[in-house]
């Protein structure tokens, strides 16, 4: 298992969690993270790339499901890190957020390593994958914006307890049908 940072910016996951806002931890070692190990647990993950419409959207259901929501960016390079720290704190969302380096430019082995790690911490738990895809476009059009939300899709298709939703955004507006 590689080692990722993790920058958790917001202090909102759970009274079971308790970081400080700017901590710096390893994916590998979610001890720091202090959530609490108990029957039944369910984590919300909410993988994004830039603070947009279609997030927020996803950001509004996760609100609706219980358990544990975080927001996670992969970062795929040094650049983009401070404006989506910006951002989230400009629109002073309530659901805290992860930023995993990704020393190989890959989206799904950090990913995948976080998800087994809360799935080895918490046994009897469950993870949900939240993925906001883009609705209502020309068919290739959805293909190309929705292409990082089918390949984490399928990496986590098989996988016992994690569960992957598509939250769907429409860029048509209801007076154009």
């Amino acid at each position: 298992m590689k080692n990722y940072q993790i920058r958790i910016e917001s202090l909102k996951l759970s009274t079971r969690v308790g970081l400080s806002s700017t901590s710096v931890v390893k994916s590998s070692s979610l001890d720091r993270l202090d959530i609490a190990s108990s029957e039944g647990n369910h984590f919300v993950i909410i993988p994004f790339a830039e603070v947009n419409k279609p997030l927020m959207n996803a950001l509004h259901y996760a609100r609706q499901l219980s358990g544990h929501a975080v927001g996670v960016h992969i970062l795929l390079g040094s650049s983009g890190k401070n404006a989506i720290e910006d951002q989230w704190k400009k629109l002073n969302i309530d659901i805290p957020f992860l930023v995993l380096d990704s020393p190989n430019d890959s989206v799904i082995e950090p990913l995948n390593d976080l998800v087994h790690e809360i799935r080895h911490r918490d046994q009897g738990g469950s993870v949900t994958i939240l993925l906001s895809v883009i609705t209502g476009l020309k068919w290739w059009q959805r293909f190309l914006h929705n292409q990082m939300a089918r390949l984490i899709e399928k990496a986590f298709k098989n996988m016992a307890a994690v569960a992957t939703i598509c939250v769907p955004f429409s860029l048509v507006g209801d007076s154009d049908k």
